[in-house]
């Protein structure tokens, strides 16, 4: 089992028929809750010819991660963007499976930042919105590399920094202080040191920031944006880069 530990969220062994049951409804559990992940139940082959008494139970759907996520830290976020003058959001994978577009569309519009993201969190935010800029990293565009290695803050919301985006760590953003946003406490301080951090489900914690009453309203960032995006041009437009419009391109 311990060949699956770096590919799995958890590994399950099931040597008793009678422990089957449960053993599917924690695994399922375990997958759905907090970063989703894969989970593996391996059943040998005598307990799949085993048989036994089913008991039918009602599923309780994982609760959001709220309990890690506290005033200080959401005051400390709050604080790092109202400092900030060239700010730039960084959205992820986490942002989509948080079901948060809605949450993100109305925070990038509080602070008015330009916002890249990753392959994974496409579609959460709309890719023909005048302050997007394509994605970030060895796929991304020169906008979008360049923006981030000019801003003062990086927002990163639901990504893990991953090797394609850094490439090389010690330069990603070396003028920048990085706020995070993931429910994973073990992806905080993995790839990249983070400045400050909140840990908890993505939608909640950006339903905490636009809730307050601070103004986060930022002027240089989305400028500077602008300004690249026009010296950058892309070779496609920028309706060409939606999400829903390759999808029916890919599908013709």
């Amino acid at each position: 089992m311990r060949i699956t530990t770096p590919v799995t969220k958890y590994s399950f062994i099931v040597k008793d028929v009678e422990k089957l049951a449960d053993t599917i409804r924690r695994a399922f559990d375990i997958a759905r809750k907090g970063r989703p992940g894969p989970v593996l139940v391996d059943i040998p082959k005598n307990v799949t010819a085993d048989l036994v008494e089913y008991t039918r139970q009602e599923i309780k759907l994982p609760e959001r991660v709220t309990e890690t996520i506290t005033d200080s830290d959401i005051d400390n976020a709050i604080e790092l963007i109202k400092a900030s003058k060239k700010p730039y959001i960084f959205v992820g994978g986490g942002v989509v499976l948080s079901g948060a577009s809605k949450e993100l569309k109305e925070f990038v519009d509080k602070v008015n930042a330009p916002v890249c993201d990753t392959l994974m969190g496409k579609g959460a935010y709309d890719g023909t919105s005048d302050n997007y800029t394509g994605m970030l990293g060895m796929h991304g565009t020169k906008t979008s590399n360049l923006g981030v290695s000019e801003c003062d803050l990086l927002i990163a919301i639901g990504t893990r920094f991953s090797d394609r985006v850094l490439g090389n760590p010690k330069k990603f953003a070396d003028q920048a202080k990085i706020l995070q946003f993931d429910v994973d406490a073990a992806e905080i301080n993995k790839n990249i040191r983070v400045t400050s951090s909140v840990i908890g489900d993505v939608k909640e914690i950006l339903t905490r920031i636009n809730k307050s009453s601070h103004s986060l309203t930022t002027i240089h960032g989305l400028s500077m944006c602008l300004h690249m995006q026009r010296l950058f041009l892309l070779l496609i437009t920028k309706r060409d880069l939606a999400d829903h419009l390759l999808l029916k391109k890919s599908m013709k």
